[in-house]
C-alpha cells in the first residue's frame, strides 16, 4: 500500500515526494524522492528549512523539520586571492559561509572542498529531523560519495554512502541525493570514502541534538552552541594523491601530514626559513561563570593519533562516538583516533582571559613534533592574557581520556570503563550471555617484495602504498584484501560474482587473496567481533569504525604473555577467548561501553559486542584512509535482502560493460 504526500522546497522548480511503503503491519519504510513534474493542487504543501533554522534548540514533542542541503564539490585553492578580499571569521559555526577564502594554514595547495569550505557546511538538526543533500559533483574527473559516520540509516539504509556496497559512485556532473531520517543524536561527521579525498577538505560535522526530555545531561551545562563544534583535521602541502601510493624516493615521510588544522585553520611554521604563516588561530568563545558543551570530532586521515588538552581546565566526559555515558569529571587530555568524537562540559570558572587549546599529534607525528593551537577567549578579555607560545611539548598529560593502550588506564580512563546512558527508545545489549556468533578477525600487512611486485612476466601490478620505512604493503582483514565489486552489493546481483569470505575463499586468490570480503550474519542475533593485531608495529593503534551500528566494547587488552609479540599466533588468540567466555560465566561484564570507532591497543585486541538489529550489508574498516583505500575492510552483512526497505525507484546502477565484440 503507498501514500503520497508532497513538500514544497525554497525553489519551485522542484518538490519532494514522500513514498510511505508498507509491506505489512510490521514494517514500514519513508523516503524521499524528488519529482520535478508540477504537484496536483489537491495535494499538501510543507517547506523546507534552512540549515540556519535547523541549527536551533531543540524542543519537545516539535514537529520534524525536513531541512535541505546543497553541497557542491569542485577543485578550489586554498589561501587563494579570495583570501585578498574576506576571511572567515574565526569563531564561525560553520554552517553557511559568506566568504569563499578557505585559509587554512596560510599555504596555498589544491583543495577538493564542499562550498568551498574547509570543514564542509556543519549540518545541525534535532532527532528525527528529515536531512536532504544533494551533493553535486563538479570535480571533472572524480568520483565523489559521501558516508554520515556514526548516523545508523536504520530504514535508509541505501544511504550509508559507502561505494559499491550502498550505492554507485557519483561521477562527474551528476548530482545524488541522500534524504534520511536521523534517527540516532549524537555528535557526528561526514567525510568522503572514496580513494584518499577525505584528507583534501570532504568533512566536516553532522550534530544531531535531543529535545530536552531524552538529553541526561540537560541540567550539566549552560550552553550547547554550534560554534562550539571543533573538528581536527590533518593537513598537507599537496594532494594527498601524491602520497598514495606513496614516492620511495623523493618523499621518504609516507603519509605523514605537514601539520593539523582546527575548524580549518592553523599556523605552519617552515622548517628550513622558521617563518610563519601568522594566520589568526580558531577562536571559541565563553562567558565566565556558565557551563559549556564543546563537541570534539576527529576527522583526521594519516596514521597520528591526536592529544588534545585546554589550558588550565579540566574537563568532563558525557558522550563518546554520539553515544551518552555517565559522566567523568577531572579529564586533563584526551586522545583520539580518526573517526572518534568526544562530548565534553567545561566550566568557565577560570579567571577571565585566553587560554591555549593544544593539540599535538602522537605516534609517527611525534617524531615531527607535528602539533596545533585554537584559542578559548572568555568574553570581555584581552588577548594579553595569553600564556607564551607553546610548542609541541604542553604541560604534562595526566588524567587521560582514551590511551592508545589498554595497559595505561591507571593513569586515566580508557573506554571499556565508560557505562552507556540508555535512552527509554532504546534496547538494552545484553552482556551476561554467550553470543550466538563469535567472529575473529585478524589484520595486518602484506610486504611485497620487488621481484613480485613488479614482475613483468605474470603482468600483474598489485596495489600497495609505500610505507614510512619505504616497504610497498597491501592492507588485509582475515588475510584477505577488500576490492570493490563492480556494482553495489545492496542493491545489484551483479556484484555478488566478487564476494569472497568464510567459508568461501575463491581458489583462484593469490597471494595476498583481493576479493569483497563478506560475513554473513543471521538477523537478531546477539554477536561479538574479536579484531586483533597480528603483526604489530611500533607507535601504530589502528582505529576500526562499524557503519550502521554502534557496539559495546567488552574487552581491551594486550599479548602480554604472547611468546612472539611480532606474530600473534592462533593460540595466544584463543587463550583470550577461553578468558572471554569465562569472564561471560562469571558476570565479570557489567556495563556496556559505547562507541562505533575504536582504537585497537598495540599488539592487542578489542573484543566488541552488537545485537544484529539493523539489516543491511555495512562496513567495518580501519578508518586510516591509506589502510582503507588498500583493503583493510570486510562487510557485515545482516539479513536478506527480505529485511530492507525496497531498493528506491530509479537508485543509479553500475557494473562492467564488456559486450559481446
Amino acid at each position: 500500500m503507498r501514500f503520497f504526500y508532497s513538500i514544497m522546497p525554497l525553489s519551485a522548480s522542484a518538490v519532494v515526494l514522500i513514498f510511505l511503503i508498507c509491506s505489512n503491519v510490521q514494517f514500514c519504510k519513508a523516503y524521499l524522492f524528488w519529482n520535478q513534474s508540477t504537484i496536483s493542487t489537491h495535494q499538501t504543501f510543507m517547506q523546507f528549512s534552512t540549515p540556519e533554522e535547523c541549527a536551533r534548540e531543540c524542543k519537545d514533542n516539535e514537529p520534524s523539520k525536513y531541512c535541505y542541503y546543497h553541497f557542491v564539490l569542485e577543485y578550489y585553492t586554498s589561501n587563494n586571492r579570495a583570501c585578498d578580499y574576506c576571511e572567515q571569521p574565526v569563531n564561525n559555526s560553520g554552517i553557511t559561509s559568506s566568504c569563499e577564502c578557505v585559509i587554512g594554514d596560510g599555504f596555498e595547495k589544491t583543495i577538493f572542498s564542499i562550498n568551498r569550505m574547509i570543514p564542509g557546511p556543519s549540518i545541525q538538526v534535532c532527532k528525527n529531523d528529515y536531512v536532504i543533500i544533494d551533493l553535486q559533483n563538479e570535480a571533472e574527473g572524480l568520483e565523489a560519495s559521501i558516508h554520515w559516520h556514526g548516523i545508523f540509516q536504520n530504514g535508509f539504509q541505501y544511504f550509508d554512502g559507502v561505494p559499491f556496497l550502498t550505492q554507485c559512485p557519483i561521477l562527474s556532473s551528476n548530482t545524488f541525493r541522500y534524504q534520511f531520517m536521523v534517527k540516532n543524536s549524537g555528535t557526528h561527521f561526514y567525510h568522503s570514502h572514496i580513494s584518499v579525498h577525505m584528507i583534501d577538505g570532504q568533512y566536516g560535522s553532522f550534530i544531531v541534538r535531543d529535545p530536552p526530555q531524552l538529553n541526561p545531561f540537560h541540567n550539566l551545562y549552560d550552553m550547547d552552541l554550534p560554534e562550539h563544534v571543533i573538528v581536527i583535521s590533518d593537513w598537507m602541502h599537496e594532494l594527498s594523491l601524491e602520497r598514495f601510493p606513496g614516492r620511495y624516493k623523493t618523499n621518504s615521510k609516507g603519509q605523514i601530514p605537514q601539520n593539523f588544522l582546527i575548524n580549518g585553520r592553523g599556523n605552519w611554521k617552515n622548517p628550513s626559513s622558521g617563518v610563519s604563516t601568522n594566520v589568526a588561530l580558531s577562536m571559541f568563545m565563553v562567558e565566565k561563570g556558565k557551563r559549556y558543551r564543546f563537541r570534539m570530532i576527529n576527522a583526521c586521515s594519516t596514521v597520528c593519533l591526536i592529544e588534545v588538552k585546554i589550558e588550565n581546565h579540566s574537563l568532563q566526559i558525557i558522550a563518546t562516538d554520539g553515544e551518552n555515558v555517565k559522566p567523568v569529571q577531572g579529564i586533563n587530555a584526551i586522545t583520539m583516533a580518526t573517526g572518534e568524537r568526544v562530548d565534553v562540559i567545561l566550566n568557565a570558572n577560570q579567571t577571565s582571559g585566553y587560554y591555549w587549546i593544544h593539540v599535538r599529534g602522537l605516534g609517527e607525528c611525534a617524531e615531527k613534533e607535528i602539533y596545533q593551537l585554537a584559542i578559548l577567549a572568555y568574553k570581555d578579555s584581552s588577548k594579553s592574557s595569553l600564556s607564551s607560545y607553546p610548542g609541541y611539548f604542553f604541560g604534562a598529560s595526566r588524567s587521560v581520556f582514551n590511551p592508545p593502550n589498554a595497559t595505561e588506564c591507571e593513569n586515566g580512563l580508557c573506554v571499556d570503563q565508560l557505562t552507556k546512558i540508555y535512552l527509554p527508545d532504546e534496547h538494552v545489549t545484553p552482556l551476561y550471555q554467550k553470543p550466538d556468533e563469535l567472529i575473529i578477525m585478524s589484520f595486518n600487512f602484506f610486504n611485497y617484495s620487488e621481484p613480485f611486485l613488479f614482475n613483468s612476466k605474470n603482468q600483474e601490478y598489485q596495489r600497495f602504498f609505500v610505507s614510512p620505512t619505504g616497504s610497498h604493503i597491501d592492507s588485509l582483514v582475515a588475510n584477505i584484501s577488500y576490492k570493490n565489486p563492480s556494482a553495489p552489493l545492496i542493491s545489484q546481483n551483479n556484484g555478488y560474482q566478487f564476494m569472497c569470505g568464510d567459508p568461501f575463499v575463491p581458489s583462484t586468490c593469490t597471494e595476498p587473496c583481493t576479493c569483497a570480503h563478506v560475513s554473513h550474519i543471521q538477523l537478531g542475533a546477539l554477536v561479538d567481533v574479536m579484531i586483533y593485531d597480528e603483526r604489530p608495529l611500533q607507535n601504530l593503534n589502528h582505529p576500526f569504525h562499524l557503519h550502521g551500528y554502534s557496539f559495546c566494547v567488552m574487552y581491551a587488552g594486550q599479548f602480554v604473555n604472547a611468546p612472539n609479540k611480532n606474530d600473534i599466533t592462533n593460540k595466544d588468540v584463543m587463550k583470550e577467548i577461553e578468558a572471554h567466555m569465562a569472564r561471560l560465566q562469571n558476570g565479570y561484564y557489567t556495563h556496556c561501553s559505547p562507541k562505533d570507532t575504536v582504537t585497537v591497543p598495540n599488539t592487542g585486541f578489542i573484543i566488541l559486542r552488537f545485537k544484529a538489529d539493523n539489516p543491511g550489508w555495512w562496513f567495518f574498516h580501519c578508518h586510516f584512509t591509506w589502510h582503507t583505500a588498500t583493503g583493510m575492510n570486510v562487510v557485515l552483512h545482516i539479513g536478506t535482502s527480505y529485511d530492507l526497505p525496497p531498493v528506491p525507484p530509479n537508485f543509479p546502477k553500475c557494473n562492467n560493460w564488456t559486450p559481446r565484440i
